[in-house]
């Protein structure tokens, strides 16, 4: 699978909007010495948020959950597929997919 991965023209990432700025960005794990992902206060898990790496605000499960609907996903080569399944190239131009 990993072969295959590598070989892909692009990889992409699901982008969801922040519920407090509305700038996109994919959920992260993080971790503790990052400055967004998911972050929980003496590793109780019912303080679980997500830190926004845009606007450093704190979402809970669902407000990422419900923002998720409204989410694109994003290629590593600029790329994205809206909800619609519309690709865009990275200048945000509508491009039709050509069969191989």
């Amino acid at each position: 699978m990993e072969k295959r991965a590598e070989g892909a023209d692009a990889r992409y990432t699901y982008h969801i909007p922040c519920a407090h700025c509305d700038e996109l960005h994919d959920l992260e794990w993080g971790g503790k010495g990052e400055p967004h992902g998911f972050k929980w206060v003496d590793g109780d898990p019912e303080t679980v948020r997500h830190l926004c790496p845009h606007c450093g605000a704190l979402a809970t499960q669902g407000e990422y959950l419900a923002a998720a609907e409204r989410g694109i996903w994003v290629g590593n080569d600029g790329t994205t597929i809206d909800q619609d399944g519309v690709f865009r190239d990275s200048e945000a131009r509508w491009f039709m997919v050509q069969d191989r």
